[in-house]
């Protein structure tokens, strides 16, 4: 059963900043348990490797949150849109406190419905972290995407949880009566409180049919023990779907 009413976009948004505060997003990289800290650096450094940047690049990121890994881009202006408006200024500032000569455009918007201002802008790289599973409707959000993908984009990446693997995980942890000790107020289900969709490789493939092709998948921390995955896409320049459209209309 889903948390809130997925219609109703006041109210994801209202639940989407109670799961903020109750994760502590804002200091979610630099989080207490040592595994959590190890496993999202990882993932941080596969992201960021895939792009391409230089000191002319422009690099978005799709849903910003506290602005953690856009920090991280080593050259060129950083962008970025989030829902929750408290982390886009978040992001702001901690951009002009180390880079204000980055900054571009740093705005409030929803990953299903993205903001004119970056509709209108084409970008050097464009990734999203850990975003996917949150939003209600993840295929808009990858439809979006392949609308703000052209000939000049260097690389698309998107990281997702393996979200079977790692309830697999907490299953066999709480089996033994140690998941609550190592991993205190992490819940036992993610799905059930601040996933909507469980995401894995199937399900990645299935939200970017027609739309892109994923050049390569990256397990973190490793392929064998993929909690994780770093998906690189490459756009597909014209969806079956129109094919398939124009072919009726002809």
């Amino acid at each position: 059963m889903n948390p809130v009413d997925l219609n109703n976009p006041e109210a994801v948004k209202t639940w989407n900043e109670a799961m903020i505060d109750k994760y502590n997003l804002v200091n979610y990289f630099d989080h207490p348990i040592y595994i959590i800290r190890l496993i999202e650096n990882i993932r941080i450094k596969k992201i960021i490797a895939e792009l391409q940047t230089d000191d002319v690049s422009d690099t978005l990121e799709v849903g910003c949150g506290a602005g953690q890994i856009l920090l991280r881009v080593p050259q060129g202006r950083l962008h970025g849109f989030d829902l929750s408006g408290r982390m886009v200024e978040l992001s702001r500032y901690k951009i002009l406190q180390q880079f204000p000569e980055r900054l571009g455009i740093l705005i409030t918007g929803d990953a299903e419905a993205w903001p004119n201002e970056i509709k209108e802008k084409k970008f050097t790289n464009i990734f999203c972290s850990e975003v996917l599973e949150h939003v209600p409707n993840p295929r808009r959000l990858m439809e979006e995407l392949h609308q703000a993908t052209d000939k000049t984009t260097r690389a698309v990446v998107i990281s997702t949880p393996n979200e079977p693997l790692i309830n697999k995980f907490k299953k066999i942890l709480i089996t033994l009566r140690i998941f609550k000790w190592l991993f205190p107020n992490i819940s036992t289900d993610m799905t059930e409180e601040w996933h909507l969709s469980s995401f894995d490789i199937p399900l990645m493939q299935k939200m970017s049919q027609d739309l892109f092709s994923i050049k390569k998948i990256q397990g973190v921390p490793f392929n064998w023990l993929p909690l994780r995955y770093v998906f690189t896409l490459k756009k597909i320049q014209t969806p079956a779907s129109e094919i398939s459209i124009r072919s009726t209309k002809n």
